[in-house]
């Protein structure tokens, strides 16, 4: 059985971090504070709340005259959109701040740069990982000039670029940033607590990747006791946690463990990101990855079969998590002795092989 994407599932947790009001050009107004409202919604994972606030926000005349601020909501809201897992219109709203900031000659700003790790969270969400990664770059170059390397969005920041690269196998290099990424949100003080618990557990991510299931583990903990501070019990990063947790748990063959987490997983994954969402493609992945692994496979079938549709409805052809399914759904049908809908299945991802993932110039268009 191929391997997941184990990283992508953890994408979300970057969607909805702001910048703060702190990006020069932003002038003291009295719509700042429905702006903030929106801000610290989206720290605690509410995308659909903020997303709201936002489109209200462009209605308002002096957001409208202030084309830096014009510029920053609408990443914000591209970060909603990604949060949400709308990645297209993350991409179109993301690509739209970064014009409008570059007509006004604004490329070399913070929030040039925070709009171009938004984009860079978009193309990973559409799976160009390879126009991700050089948007990416871009941002992490841009963001250590502008907003300091000590800075938490810059953390942010190099967290966009290392789920990029974990994505397309640079393990080490992700790890890397990963660690960095953690000792930034560490030194950042009590008002980055939720930021912190993102890096915790997107380093455990990064260590269930490199085979430390141990140390994944801990940094799950560490992640549940820093949100612990901050957010309510059924905060929307919970599924998150579940995941790398469930994949800890599976590499140690702690099976039982990992098996108790699946109704919970599943269930928070609707409750929280609703049914549409992406990335309960990867969950059903992963879930039905822990049958497998017990030869469990009747079990097994029924999520990869509905992972198998849900892609189908939600991403473009050539998405590497769709192949991944599919050969997947394949193993398990051969393994259940249903060889015409296996062989039926594995051509279908063997088709999708001829549609390599889509990847467009990075940057303004």
């Amino acid at each position: 059985m191929k391997n997941s994407i184990t990283l992508a599932v953890t994408a979300f947790l970057l969607g909805c971090f702001p910048v703060r009001l702190t990006a020069r050009g932003i002038q003291p107004d009295p719509t700042l504070a429905d702006l903030q409202a929106a801000l610290d919604l989206d720290r605690r994972g509410e995308c659909r709340e903020a997303l709201q606030k936002y489109q209200a926000l462009l209605s308002n005349a002096s957001i409208n005259l202030n084309l830096q601020l014009h510029a920053y909501v609408l990443q914000q809201m591209a970060d909603a959109d990604n949060g949400l897992g709308d990645y297209a219109k993350g991409e179109e709203k993301a690509r739209e701040a970064l014009r409008l900031l570059a007509g006004a000659n604004e490329r070399n700003t913070r929030t040039f740069a925070a709009a171009e790790g938004v984009l860079a969270d978009a193309l990973a969400g559409e799976g160009n990982y390879p126009g991700a990664k050089k948007v990416a770059e871009q941002a992490v170059s841009l963001g250590k000039e502008t907003f300091g390397a000590r800075a938490p969005r810059f953390g942010l920041l190099l967290t966009t670029l290392a789920n990029t690269l974990g994505a397309q196998g640079e393990h080490r290099r992700s790890l890397k940033l990963y660690r960095q990424a953690v000792g930034i949100m560490q030194k950042a003080g009590e008002g980055n607590r939720i930021e912190l618990g993102a890096a915790y557990l997107n380093l455990a991510g990064a260590y269930i990747a490199k085979g430390n299931a141990k140390k994944a583990l801990e940094l799950v903990a560490s992640a549940r006791a820093t949100w612990k501070q901050v957010l309510p019990s059924n905060n929307s990063f919970t599924v998150y946690a579940l995941s790398v947790e469930m994949l800890g748990y599976k590499k140690l063959k702690a099976y039982r463990e990992a098996e108790a987490l699946i109704p919970e997983m599943l269930e928070v994954g609707i409750s929280k990101l609703g049914p549409s969402h992406p990335d309960r493609v990867e969950l059903l992945e992963i879930a039905a990855s822990v049958y497998v692994a017990q030869k469990k496979y009747g079990l097994a079938a029924p999520l990869l079969k509905q992972g198998v549709e849900l892609s189908k409805r939600l991403f473009r052809p050539g998405n590497p998590l769709s192949r991944i399914l599919l050969a997947n759904y394949s193993y398990v049908l051969a393994e259940l002795g249903q060889t015409e809908e296996a062989s039926r299945v594995r051509a279908e991802s063997e088709v999708l092989l001829a549609f390599p993932e889509r990847e467009q110039v990075p940057g303004v268009q």
